[in-house]
């Protein structure tokens, strides 16, 4: 299989720049090729509604799914996107994992990760503060009902 790296998330067709996030790296659905996942955030503009994404590739580079994120919270903002790395973390106790997205123009997000009961988690956050990565990270009960309000 060829490799699509480094993958470029700006595409000129698009009129705007576009910026990647740093990355988590983890191995969802067990097939010893780990998933690289990311977000990005747009160039600011004062009209026209643009945003970020948040983007899933496969060991080699290549798009497995790719989303926008949602739209920002006040209509005063034009703009959407997620500048920290995403956090995987179980939130509400199920077995697969959470992704956990902190944007700027609306909060923080979660997406469920179907099928990821199991994974190998080998970056799990920006910091990767989990040194313990045997064991599986649950969010506090508050940040669950942030989340999910």
């Amino acid at each position: 299989m060829t490799d699509n790296w480094p993958y470029s998330v700006y595409h000129s067709n698009e009129g705007f720049y576009r910026f990647a996030s740093e990355p988590v790296v983890a191995d969802l659905d067990r097939d010893g090729c780990s998933e690289v996942i990311f977000t990005s955030w747009v160039q600011k503009f004062s009209s026209g509604l643009r945003l970020g994404k948040l983007h899933i590739l496969d060991c080699h580079g290549n798009m497995l799914y790719e989303q926008n994120l949602p739209a920002p919270k006040s209509s005063s903002r034009h703009e959407n996107g997620a500048l920290p790395a995403p956090t995987i973390a179980d939130i509400d106790s199920d077995p697969d994992y959470e992704l956990v997205i902190n944007t700027i123009n609306s909060g923080f997000i979660a997406y469920d990760l179907p099928g990821s009961a199991g994974a190998k988690i080998q970056w799990q956050s920006g910091r990767n503060r989990n040194a313990d990565l045997k064991k599986k990270i649950t969010v506090a009960p508050m940040m669950h009902l942030l989340l999910h309000k």
